[in-house]
């Protein structure tokens, strides 16, 4: 999850030059799963994959920095 969240971030900085305050990114990603288990009838190991699409969607607002006088 933390690899997951470090590329949104990433995604993200993209937009950091957008003039809109409140950014209503879209997310779409793939999640796969596997694991090595051994099959019986072909006498080898072989991955056991889950794999399912994930949306959604990330609100962010922009922390504008104050000018110091």
């Amino acid at each position: 999850m933390a690899l997951l969240r470090k590329g949104l971030i990433e995604a993200a900085a993209v937009h950091e030059k957008a003039v809109q305050d409140n950014m209503a990114l879209r997310v779409e990603t793939t999640v796969r799963l596997s694991r090595p288990v051994y099959n019986e009838q072909r006498d080898r190991v072989e991955d056991l994959t889950g794999t399912t699409a994930v949306t959604g969607e990330i609100n962010a607002r922009k922390i504008f920095k104050q000018d110091k006088p």
